[in-house]
């Protein structure tokens, strides 16, 4: 291989190596804003095992947990899918679950 294809290949790999950890840091500061947030139940809650919310048919089909008002939840990740928002939280026996925008809560910081 000459020294030119060399430091082409190198600087084509520091490139790469420099994209892929911007794309790992946005990732992590992402991650870092949502978990700002908690989550205040006003009302009946159902907490999902699913990323993707039930249809109107099946709303207690996956329900790993009902939660009544008051109680509060850490956020781990906001989810914005085509056609909802989940937050994914941290329930009080440490499982984990999704609750959807427009159920009975309120995100604040």
């Amino acid at each position: 291989m000459t020294q030119t294809k060399r430091n082409v290949l190198i600087a084509i790999l520091a490139i790469a190596a420099a994209g892929i950890g911007i794309a790992i840091a946005l990732v992590v500061v992402d991650v870092h804003e949502d978990r700002q947030y908690n989550v205040k139940v006003t009302g009946t809650l159902r907490v999902y095992e699913a990323q993707t919310p039930p249809d109107e048919n099946h709303k207690t089909e996956g329900v790993i947990q009902v939660l009544q008002p008051g109680e509060q939840l850490r956020v781990l990740r906001i989810v914005r899918g085509d056609t909802y928002d989940a937050v994914r939280v941290e329930l009080k026996d440490g499982r984990t679950g999704y609750i959807f925008l427009g159920d009975n809560f309120e995100l604040s910081r």
